[in-house]
């Protein structure tokens, strides 16, 4: 095993982040995995809207980049930005240098694919709780959405008649609507 990681740490180059230095950009074609030495990455991803999303923040020892370093070499193109949140140091694998290794010594190769394997499992299964988590939510938003318009509704019509008439109904009304769709 020692022999396998001082194999695997001869192929690694070192490279230094300032905070705000991006490793890449979502759209980026990059064939490089990267180890986090020290400092913080911010893995973010472009919403719908236009927003930035954190997807990950990857500390002292964690890994980003491991799509680099699949069979399909071809258009990897990355699907996050990678921002260093401080200044960072990163071992950095070339694509070239995984294949070398693979090709050359199988054996290590295949005990660091090992490893990488078992960090992106946890990682999925963090992200699929998360996805039953939002599942959950929009099940039970479904369920009371009907409940939910009817009330906006009511209360719309009942805002729509008090100001009507004078404010101090207004305000008995929708204590009164509320207290109803509280007990349901």
């Amino acid at each position: 095993m020692f022999k396998s990681v001082q194999k695997i740490i001869s192929l690694l180059e070192d490279r230094t982040l300032e905070k705000g230095d991006y490793i890449f950009k979502e759209g980026d074609k990059d064939m490089c995995f990267y180890i986090v030495s020290s400092g913080k990455v911010e893995i973010n991803q472009r919403t719908n809207n236009g927003t930035q999303k954190t997807i990950a923040i990857i500390k002292w020892w964690d890994f980003l980049g491991e799509g680099a370093l699949s069979r399909t070499k071809t258009d990897q193109i990355r699907p996050a930005n990678a921002v260093a949140l401080e200044k960072t140091n990163l071992l950095v694998l070339k694509r070239e240098k995984f294949d070398d290794l693979l090709r050359n010594d199988p054996e290590t190769a295949l005990d660091f694919i090992y490893k990488i394997l078992e960090v992106t499992y946890v990682r999925l299964r963090h992200s699929n709780a998360e996805l039953v988590t939002l599942y959950e939510v929009w099940r039970l938003i479904g369920l009371y959405l009907d409940d939910l318009n009817t009330l906006a509704y009511k209360i719309l019509n009942q805002i729509r008649e008090v100001t009507r008439s004078n404010n101090a109904l207004m305000v008995i009304t929708l204590q009164l609507l509320f207290t109803q769709f509280a007990k349901r």
